[in-house]
């Protein structure tokens, strides 16, 4: 089964998921740092081709799981916000301490923000 993760309109990440059991989610890998500097640059030439300065903004990531795509975003985004509402997932992430990345327990529905965003 194919899920995907939008970044923007034109960027989608491709994740194979054997089954919908998100408590397995935790067994992904995180990327390496060979991958996590080619994704950031894609994803950052993405962006310079648009004339759009990330570093100025704050994303929110919907559905972080336990920060795979959150541990790359954060170096290309001025902050960002990450949201997660399975409690195992959202316990791995809370682990994540980087400065510029904030994390919060909820799903989309559920989520209530009060600061401001610039991309989802």
């Amino acid at each position: 089964m194919k899920y995907y993760f939008i970044i923007n309109y034109n960027i989608y990440i491709y994740i194979m998921v054997k089954d919908l059991n998100w408590d397995s989610w935790i067994k992904h890998p995180y990327a390496t740092d060979e991958q996590s500097l080619k994704l950031g640059k894609v994803i950052s030439d993405f962006f310079k081709k648009l004339k759009i300065n990330t570093r100025k903004m704050t994303m929110l990531e919907i559905g972080a799981g336990h920060g795979i795509f959150t541990l790359i975003l954060h170096k290309l985004f001025k902050s960002v916000l990450a949201t997660e509402p399975n409690l195992k997932l959202f316990n791995a992430l809370k682990k994540i301490k980087i400065n510029n990345i904030k994390v919060m327990q909820a799903s989309a529905e559920e989520l209530n923000i009060q600061q401001k965003v610039d991309m989802i």
